[in-house]
């Protein structure tokens, strides 16, 4: 989605070293060199050096686990990956772009205390490359210095344009329970993979189960370890609030149930559709998951706002790319 990966800035390097004039012109033929111009976004051009960066971080998070192969592998649309990495970076560099000259024309500027920590941040990431690679890809301590300094610059603007949103979420929107359950299953498919359709008279054998392993969940010690050793599904145990019920893999009717129930109560033997349900109520009110679901409230917010507010910015800013040379960079053969 919009900016996640160009703000995932903790780990490296998102962002370029830009040429910045009134007129950029692309480069659109001949032979490619470290500062060539490929790619505009409003009055900033993005030059090949900046693209390697790119590259670099895309060839060091796959190919020590995957080797350069894993470029040819085909992904979705008859892409391979190594086209869909190249579209990633090409949004990448436009979404910063974007930002960053917003940040200008709203003038958020960054501190000199923050420059000073980016400025040992650069030193501390060169000391980490090799210097092949260094040479290979172009890298320099000031070209360091400014992807970092644009990545602190659209963490600004992010903070800034998403502090209207209401971080005051209240426990009972987000209350998330965490139940127990096991199930006698009529129709459907078992833990072990295989298909069950009961019929009438079955089904009351299956009622008649589920009402025994209910008497003996009451004396068992563990409510957990008996639902996992006796249910016909695989799971025995699902958290979630009033908003996931289709998310959380049971009947509708059963987690609704779940919801009304309170800590430490069993549920009598409930029919669903697919089959008989025994629920027992670990928490009412999962503290640490209710924790968890206000920050994903919060998030799902924020990305919204955030998204509207950039879909406005980008529409001011167009992209020119210099399609010929772009199509004779891969990253398979990037290094070599």
């Amino acid at each position: 989605m919009l900016l996640i990966a160009a703000l995932a800035v903790s780990s490296g390097c998102s962002l370029p070293f830009s040429k910045k004039e009134e007129s950029v012109r692309v480069q659109t033929e001949g032979e490619l060199s470290m500062d060539s111009v490929l790619m505009r976004v409003g009055n900033i051009g993005v030059t090949y050096r900046e693209i390697l960066i790119y590259m670099y971080q895309m060839k060091e998070r796959y190919e020590p686990g995957f080797g350069k192969e894993v470029w040819n592998f085909p992904v979705e649309e008859g892409k391979t990956f190594g086209e869909y990495a190249k579209e990633e970076v090409l949004d990448n560099i436009t979404q910063i772009k974007v930002i960053v000259q917003q940040a200008e024309k709203d003038g958020v500027v960054l501190e000199e205390d923050e420059l000073s920590e980016i400025e040992e941040q650069a030193k501390e990431y060169l000391s980490g490359i090799t210097s092949r690679d260094i040479k290979r890809y172009g890298l320099t301590e000031e070209l360091i210095e400014a992807v970092y300094q644009d990545n602190r610059l659209a963490e600004r603007m992010y903070d800034i344009t998403t502090s209207v949103v209401d971080t005051d979420i209240s426990d009972q929107e987000a209350r998330q329970i965490s139940l127990q359950y096991f199930a006698v299953l009529t129709d459907g498919t078992d833990r072990n993979g295989k298909k069950v359709k009961f019929t009438k008279k079955k089904k009351q054998q299956a009622l008649k189960r589920a009402q025994d392993l209910r008497k003996q969940a009451k004396e068992a010690a563990d409510f957990g370890n008996f639902a996992d050793a006796n249910s016909d599904l695989s799971s025995y145990q699902a958290v979630y609030g009033k908003d996931e019920l289709s998310e959380a893999g049971l009947p509708e009717e059963i987690l609704k149930a779940g919801l009304k129930m309170k800590t430490g109560e069993m549920s009598k033997v409930m029919a669903a559709e697919d089959g008989y349900y025994v629920l027992y109520s670990v928490s009412d009110f999962d503290e640490e998951a209710t924790r968890q679901k206000k920050e994903q409230i919060i998030e799902k917010e924020q990305e919204k706002i955030f998204s509207e507010a950039y879909a406005g910015w980008s529409e001011q800013y167009d992209v020119e790319l210099g399609q010929n040379l772009w199509k004779k960079i891969t990253l398979e053969s990037l290094g070599d």
